[in-house]
């Protein structure tokens, strides 16, 4: 198997959770995410053969639904609504800048060129080191980063 193919079989491991509030309130816009260590280290593990792809590189992640010890750190008090796949995609030719997010029956699809690849780790990053509250992309299409 070639290096740039290893990402399809990466195994998915540890609890990783996304959500929005219903009908994105001010200052909860967009969605936000979390990861246990483990489910972290999967995460920079897909990342890194991301960058190995020479491709379009795409992963499914099967999701659980938020704690409320994990709702507590942002604190908001309109209905989590969490998403059940998280489907990432990095496009290596779409321009660095490239960033969306979709979302269709419960699957939230993010697709990201290399600065959004660069910016997704640095925030799960930030989730094992107990820091977050900042986001990529804006308003409802915002992606925030929670520990």
């Amino acid at each position: 198997m070639a290096i740039t193919e290893k990402w399809k079989e990466w195994e998915q491991r540890g609890s990783i959770s996304l959500w929005h509030y219903e009908e994105f309130p001010k200052n909860f816009r967009g969605y936000h995410l979390t990861a246990d260590r483990a489910g972290c280290e999967f995460l920079l593990g897909l990342i890194e053969r991301f960058r190995k792809a020479d491709y379009p590189a795409i992963k499914g992640i099967m999701l659980d639904d938020p704690t409320p010890t994990r709702l507590a750190v942002p604190g908001c008090r309109q209905r989590c609504i969490p998403a059940i796949r998280l489907e990432l995609r990095f496009l290596r030719a779409a321009c660095d800048e490239h960033w969306t997010v979709a979302e269709c029956d419960g699957e939230v699809i993010i697709e990201m060129g290399a600065n959004g690849l660069n910016h997704f780790e640095r925030g799960i990053r930030d989730i094992t080191l107990g820091k977050g509250d900042w986001a990529i992309g804006k308003g409802e299409k915002s992606l925030w980063f929670w520990w």
